[in-house]
């Protein structure tokens, strides 16, 4: 059974350019703090506490492993100390009627 749908898989690579900004996190918010800037005609200087802060969360966004575009994840289920007899055993039903083999 595929993990993700095909139009996920084709939007993913559609977006990857987008993605530039997970391999130079600070780099893409040194862009959007001069943007902010120039709409708003204030100063990040004014606030330094909050773009650091902010500046922290885009880089722990860019640093998560299997961060897609679309923003999904791929779980292992080991991490979460399950099995895939059991996902098979709470929603076997759900994906026999939904999901395409």
């Amino acid at each position: 059974m595929r993990r993700t749908s095909l139009a996920t898989s084709a939007l993913n690579v559609l977006l990857r350019p987008a993605t530039a900004g997970m391999r130079a996190p600070d780099r893409a918010f040194d862009a959007l703090v001069v943007k902010a800037e120039r709409k708003t005609r204030a100063h990040a200087v004014a606030v330094p506490e909050f773009v650091d802060d902010l500046r922290l969360l885009l880089r722990s966004f860019a640093a998560c492993p299997g961060l897609s575009p679309m923003g999904w994840h791929e779980y292992e289920l080991s991490r979460y100390g399950l099995t895939a007899a059991d996902v098979g055993a709470a929603f076997g039903d759900y994906a026999d009627r939904y999901c395409a083999a």
